[in-house]
């Protein structure tokens, strides 16, 4: 029986797929530049995709030269061949979103979870949105808290506006949410300025018109200067609570 003796690949480069080719087509593609480092590349009918320079370290691996008295910085730990955080990082968006690549939250959060163990803040943000969806994870809103932050206190403002969604449908962490909220809204997160000026529009509207409304139009048997101290109250909160949660 006869039997393939070199396997082939296939390439992926700015969201096309190329191949199958041979070791020695790609060899031949990185000596014409056609073929980087950073390009995606897999086995032909099997496998998941990898980056070329894990894929085949030796064909991207160059000689080093510098002055015997200048030493070469080199990572420590970390084999030449071991992608980074943002490596890791940038794979699992790959395949969260299908860029170039069939989409698989499961490969997403495999990568992410690599990233993020490393404390690549945006991965472990990624990592807490799954958690919190249940996407291709058990939904589990402790190990969410636990993701969103891990990047939070590295000042990620968009983990400060999913901790404060999470913990709005938390019952008893409301001024948690609303801390949250104001942070990643100072921040420049579109959603949470958005919600921030709804929240304060409706308190302005309650506080400050409805109340003193119905203390003037329905006096009761209420005393005028309880209803005019009801009413200043009120807008006086309307107008702290602006003020506090101003962006």
């Amino acid at each position: 029986m006869d039997t393939i003796a070199n396997p082939t690949y296939l390439i992926q480069r700015e969201g096309s797929i190329d191949g199958p080719c041979t070791i020695e087509q790609l060899e031949q593609l990185k000596a014409s530049g056609q073929l980087q480092s950073e390009d995606l590349v897999k086995k032909d009918g099997a496998g998941d995709w990898s980056l070329c320079r894990i894929e085949f370290p030796g064909l991207f691996t160059q000689p080093r030269t510098a002055p015997a008295s200048i030493p070469i910085a080199t990572a420590p730990g970390r084999p030449a061949d071991t992608p980074t955080a943002e490596e890791q990082f940038r794979l699992g968006l790959k395949y969260n979103i299908g860029d170039g690549v069939p989409q698989s939250t499961s490969q997403a959060a495999a990568f992410y979870r690599q990233a993020a163990e490393r404390g690549h803040a945006v991965a472990q943000n990624n990592l807490g949105l799954l958690y919190m969806n249940g996407e291709s994870v058990p939904r589990d809103l402790a190990q969410a808290e636990v993701w969103f932050l891990k990047a939070a206190e590295q000042r990620l403002a968009m983990a400060w506006w999913n901790l404060s969604v999470l913990y709005d449908e938390s019952r008893g962490k409301q001024e948690l949410a609303r801390r949250y909220l104001l942070l990643a809204a100072r921040n420049g997160i579109p959603e949470a300025r958005k919600k921030l000026k709804l929240n304060l529009y409706v308190a302005t509207v309650f506080f400050g018109v409805l109340i003193p409304l119905v203390m003037f139009t329905n006096p009761g048997h209420a005393p005028f200067s309880f209803r005019a101290a009801v009413a200043v109250v009120s807008i006086s909160f309307a107008v702290w609570g602006g003020w506090h949660n101003r962006l």
